[in-house]
């Protein structure tokens, strides 16, 4: 509830921190900025980054290279962004899973989502929806329980990980109903995709931008979306917990985060040209139609909700009985 809260303090700040001048800070940046999405492309931070990036260059004044680094649950490209030294050149856009639940799953994680990153700004949550495969004769959350309950351990989901939002939205859903499916890691969304399309898959937890365009089609069917409250993208899709699921609240955060020691006017700076970029009409009004509120909040505003986050996936992880490996 804190990161809901926070949410809607920071929608109002969002607005101050675009009118804000950029600091003048040794004419930063003067050379190109290294953006990496730790994801394979096609996905959900691949979208985000190169839409946000498109528009953040042109308050910079400097080319931004979106880079794929995808692996480990994106905990691979994350951290080489925690081992650079380049004062704010290299930037990240991290998420739920590489930068609060991380910490919880990997017990030799080869950074400290806190302490080795400046954090630069949340860009913005948006929920996982819960998606069936319309082959399956499965029409509400309420169906889906009774169905997994008569046939445990039939119906299976995807991830892009473990530990992923994903693994994490599904595993709470199990928890809190007492289900039981089998989990089927993947290294992508995309590919993920490809099989729950085609039915090999019966179900997911996904982001909301990566499925949208399928429920829109009418090859996959919303049961519920995971935020507390419904989402103005899908506004006839029940939340899970007025589905009948209560207690279930589980979305997705996106931020950028540069390298730990960057300098703080240096942060500044690229917050400001993120704030702004997300402001522009033509970036706003995607984003809405893809779901995501937008919170672009000051790096301080930012780090203490990430704290909150770290804590509060870590008492879900214990719950639903993920180990760290």
């Amino acid at each position: 509830m804190f990161l809901k809260k926070m949410i809607w303090t920071m929608s109002f700040v969002a607005g101050a921190a675009v009118c804000a001048p950029a600091a003048m800070a040794d004419d930063f940046p003067t050379k190109p900025i290294t953006w990496v999405s730790p994801w394979n492309p096609g996905g959900a931070n691949d979208t985000l980054s190169r839409a946000i990036a498109q528009e953040a260059e042109k308050v910079l004044g400097q080319p931004i290279a979106v880079i794929n680094r995808p692996g480990a649950s994106g905990t691979i490209g994350s951290a080489s962004v925690a081992t650079a030294d380049d004062n704010g050149y290299s930037v990240v856009l991290g998420s739920t899973p590489t930068h609060a639940t991380a910490p919880h799953i990997y017990a030799n994680l080869p950074y400290d989502p806190e302490k080795d990153f400046s954090a630069v700004t949340m860009v913005g949550s948006v929920p996982n929806v819960l998606v069936v495969n319309p082959k399956l004769d499965i029409n509400s959350v309420d169906e889906l329980i009774a169905y997994a309950k008569a046939h445990p351990g039939e119906l299976n989901y995807y991830s892009t990980g473990p530990g992923t939002s994903q693994h994490l939205s599904a595993a709470l859903f199990e928890n809190l109903t007492g289900v039981k499916m089998e989990h089927v890691p993947y290294t992508g969304s995309a590919p993920a995709m490809v099989d729950l399309l085609a039915g090999r898959i019966d179900l997911a937890f996904d982001n909301m931008n990566t499925v949208i365009p399928h429920i829109e089609a009418g090859s996959l069917r919303a049961l519920g979306v995971t935020t507390p409250e419904r989402s103005d993208a899908l506004p006839d899709v029940p939340t899970i917990a007025e589905a009948g699921v209560d207690g279930y609240d589980a979305s997705v955060w996106f931020g950028v985060f540069a390298a730990p020691g960057t300098a703080p006017e240096r942060l500044d700076i690229l917050q400001n040209a993120i704030a702004t970029a997300l402001q522009t009409p033509a970036l706003a009004e995607r984003l809405n139609t893809l779901g995501v509120r937008v919170i672009a909040n000051t790096p301080a505003e930012f780090s203490k909700i990430q704290a909150s986050e770290i804590t509060r996936w870590g008492e879900v992880a214990k719950a639903a009985g993920i180990e760290l490996r």
